[in-house]
This record gives C-alpha cells, sequence and structure tokens, in this order.
C-alpha cells in the first residue's frame, strides 16, 4: 500500500489548518500522529480517509485519487472519537456495520479488539 500526501492543505472558515503537507507511506506499517489539540491530526485522517476533500493539493492510495474514490475508500477506515453516551449500539453491531462496507475489513483482527476491550 502507497500513500501520498503532495502540498494538502485544508482550510474552513478562513482559518488555515494544514497548510502544505507532503508525504509518503509504502508497506504495511502502523503510523501514529502526535501533535498537540488542534494541531490538524484529525484533519489529516479525515482527507486520507474521503471524509473531507483538502483545499488544495492531492491525496492518494495506491496512485489513485482518494475523495470520490469507492475503490481507494473501501481499502480504509477511519473511526472518528465520538460520545456514544446516548447510543444504544453495540460495539459489535457497530463493527458490523463497517464491515459491510469494507471488503478488506479484517474480522478476525476486530474480534481480538472486541474480546480485549470486553464487548
Amino acid at each position: 500500500m502507497k500513500i501520498n500526501f503532495n502540498q494538502v492543505s485544508f482550510t474552513r472558515k478562513q482559518k488555515t489548518i494544514l497548510h502544505n503537507i507532503s508525504f509518503q507511506l509504502e508497506g504495511p506499517k502502523i503510523v501514529g500522529l502526535l501533535g498537540r489539540n488542534g494541531a490538524g491530526k484529525t484533519t489529516l485522517l479525515s482527507i486520507l480517509t474521503a471524509f473531507q476533500q483538502a483545499s488544495n493539493g492531492t491525496v492518494t492510495l495506491n496512485n489513485e485519487t482518494t475523495f470520490e474514490n469507492e475503490h481507494a475508500v473501501e481499502q480504509m477506515i477511519f473511526v472518528r472519537d465520538h460520545n456514544f453516551e446516548y447510543e444504544t449500539e453495540k460495539v459489535g453491531d457497530y463493527i458490523e456495520t463497517y464491515a459491510k462496507f469494507r471488503p478488506n475489513f479484517d474480522h478476525d483482527y476486530a474480534s481480538t479488539i472486541k474480546t480485549v476491550s470486553g464487548f
């Protein structure tokens, strides 16, 4: 898998959140994003997984643009921090909903997470 951010910027309400971000990741890896609150970590992941469109620049997965690209989006999953205080859906049901839209979803790995976290 090859991810490429090329001069990606994102502006919202006249505030620049990301400015000319460029990087490339290849192969199976675990990557962490570190930064203070408001640094743009969630925005970067939202753009990578096509929840938002970059204001400028390009984002590709295996040389395909990710935004509005069904094939690219099927290969990624991004579960945002969300307050589930008033939710009634069980975590297992939530995971199964995501899995329906991601053909590469790893059910075996997801079941280990449910087991470890007690869900």
